[in-house]
């Protein structure tokens, strides 16, 4: 599956220092998958491409799958971000509209054999 570079928003859930590096923690509202890269921005200011989930449960006490780590590539950047704030992520995104449901062999065998 082919991926393009976009955007998506990301609200602003907490930033973390942790002494060398600044984290933003955010919730995304992309129903696809995607990718950080080298170049991949969030609120215009430089990621390092790497990302984690970090665990976060609801009210409920179930996983949140919507959140997500990041690391400022400065920590100089992290003036830039506040609580409740969205910005845009720019990473690769993985069409929506294909659920990981449909991507598998399974799916994709009976896709074929229609």
């Amino acid at each position: 599956m082919m991926s393009a570079e976009g955007s998506i928003d990301a609200k602003v859930e907490a930033i973390v220092d942790v002494g060398h590096e600044a984290h933003v923690i955010v919730c995304l509202n992309h129903g696809g998958n995607f990718s950080v890269f080298d170049g991949s921005t969030l609120g215009g200011k430089l990621i390092k491409p790497w990302l984690s989930q970090p665990r976060a449960l609801t009210d409920e006490g179930k996983p949140r799958y919507d959140v997500y780590n990041f690391i400022l590539a400065s920590k100089d950047d992290m003036s830039s971000f506040q609580v409740g704030e969205t910005h845009s992520l720019v990473a690769n995104l993985t069409p929506s509209e294909t659920s990981r449901a449909e991507q598998t062999p399974e799916a994709i065998g009976r896709r074929e054999s229609v």
